[in-house]
Order: C-alpha cells, then structure tokens, then sequence
C-alpha cells in the first residue's frame, strides 16, 4: 500500500480522484502574465474599497497590498494615503 491516502478492501484509494477524472493541465489553460496582472489590479482595486469604507485600520491589509503592488509593479494610488493615514493615526 502507498504511504499516501488510505486503501478500501475493493482496493480503491480513498480521498483520491479516479483515474479517468483525474485533472489534466493544458497549456491552453494557463494564465499568461496579462492574466495575472490583470487580477493583481482587480484585487488592489478592490482592497482600496475595501479599505475605505472600513472603520477600523488594518496593518496586514495594508501589507499585504503593499507586497501585492511590488510583485506587481502596480501604481500604488491610494495605498500611499491609506499608508500616510494608518501612520498619523499610530503616532
């Protein structure tokens, strides 16, 4: 018996997918860096909104849209006031 997934006495495997609907990949399926960036934008977009209409501040909201426009290279828009604001209301 494999160290993986545990046998049934009919001796299929349980937890894992049958072979004939096992998931293919295809490089058609693929996203493209467009693909990605596109989404990236999406997200920022949306976190932004998000951000906004909340009452309370969030660091790792904030974080995490920083580290989301650097491996973007996204333009930081209304990160960089939502920054500015979060560290006035700190100090």
């Amino acid at each position: 018996m494999p160290a993986s997934g545990r046998w049934c006495p009919d001796g299929d495997q349980v937890g894992a997918a049958p072979p004939s609907t096992a998931p293919t990949t295809r490089p058609d399926d693929r996203w493209s860096q467009r693909d990605w960036r596109r989404a990236a934008e999406r997200a920022f977009a949306g976190l932004g909104e998000q951000w906004t209409t909340s009452t309370l501040p969030d660091r790792m909201l904030l974080v995490g849209c920083l580290r989301l426009a650097r491996d973007f290279r996204l333009n930081l828009g209304w990160l960089s006031e939502a920054t500015w604001r979060y560290i006035g209301d700190s100090v």
